[in-house]
């Protein structure tokens, strides 16, 4: 995951997979959204999210 440069709806940073169809907002509590990049996407049951060295 890399950083987009972009903010989400919780004005946090957005990051993306190398292909840029997976994008999270991920918040300074390590809370995380799931942002739909198409239309009828679901984000999967069962996702974990982790930290990111920096």
């Amino acid at each position: 995951m890399s950083v987009t440069g972009r903010t989400g709806p919780g004005g946090h940073p957005v990051y993306e997979d190398a292909t840029g169809i997976i994008q999270a907002e991920i918040s300074d509590k390590s809370e995380v959204r799931v942002l739909a990049t198409g239309a009828g996407q679901e984000p999967a049951p069962g996702v974990a999210a982790r930290p990111l060295a920096g």
